[in-house]
């Protein structure tokens, strides 16, 4: 069930939280690292990161490997 992005609050600081969650909730995972990114002026920004059989240049590889920031 979708999100509503309009919230139902009467406060005005409720209804701006609410609805820029809502917002955030509905951006693909790679929208919302670009947004960040752009508001936080780092380009480069990863909320998370996923990363297929990473090599750390030890005997073995991991499967994949998934990091937050």
């Amino acid at each position: 069930m979708p999100t509503n992005i309009f919230s139902s609050y009467s406060t005005g600081e409720n209804r701006v939280t609410a609805s820029l969650l809502a917002v955030l909730q509905s951006l693909s995972l790679g929208r919302m690292n670009r947004l960040l990114g752009a508001l936080l002026e780092m380009p480069e920004f990863e909320l998370v990161r996923f990363q297929n059989q990473p090599s750390k240049g030890s005997a073995g590889v991991p499967d994949a490997i998934v990091l937050s920031s």
